[in-house]
């Protein structure tokens, strides 16, 4: 019983924390990337291909 209460604890004071969270240390979600979205970011702004190529492996 007393390990619920401390896993509930744990939860509660992890979800404070995520509320919390603001600033630089805050990375932006995530989301898929396909071949079309990549050539909608103007990839012509890499120099060369190393750049192109390495993000779309």
């Amino acid at each position: 019983e007393s390990v619920k209460v401390v896993i509930r604890a744990e939860r509660a004071r992890v979800q404070n924390e995520a509320n919390r969270a603001e600033g630089p240390n805050v990375a932006p979600i995530a989301r898929e990337c396909t071949f079309a979205d990549f050539m909608k970011c103007i990839p012509i702004t890499f120099r060369g291909n190393e750049g192109a190529v390495g993000l779309i492996r």
